[in-house]
């Protein structure tokens, strides 16, 4: 497992945890688009299995990106802890499922390299105290 630790002075108005997560999330379309330069294929992209936050691509590769948001107040340990195996393989089948009937051009060529991360944010009030980035290898 990979990781990238950032330190982001950002500043928010804090309310509710579903606001809380959307911030969260836009905070991290923004770092995948502005820092990492990655293109977002698609974002809260949901089927009848579940959803995944960010569909990214780098070149072939194509990466489901999850996003946590907390709270500093409620904060033990990172979030990525929460990836547990089932979790990570479910994530897989997602992000196939995805590619074959989201982005058909995908089964005309050769099958991309998948690749699965984690962004861990932690707020206090209103200002990102830890962003984190995490990837798994398989």
């Amino acid at each position: 497992m990979s990781q990238w630790l950032i330190f982001w002075p950002i500043y928010l108005p804090m309310s509710g945890n579903r606001e809380l997560g959307q911030k969260g999330e836009r905070l991290a379309r923004e770092y995948v688009k502005r820092t990492l330069g990655w293109h977002i294929l698609s974002h809260n992209w949901r089927c009848s299995f579940g959803e995944l936050d960010i569909i990214a691509q780098k070149s072939n590769k194509i990466i489901a990106i999850e996003v946590k948001t907390r709270s500093a107040s409620l904060t033990m340990g990172y979030s990525n802890e929460a990836a547990t195996t089932q979790k990570i393989k479910r994530m897989f089948k997602l992000l196939q499922y995805y590619l074959v009937h989201e982005q058909p051009m995908f089964n005309s060529i050769e099958f991309p390299e998948i690749q699965l991360d984690w962004i861990d944010i932690v707020m206090y009030r209103e200002e990102v105290i830890s962003f984190s980035h995490f990837t798994y290898e398989n």
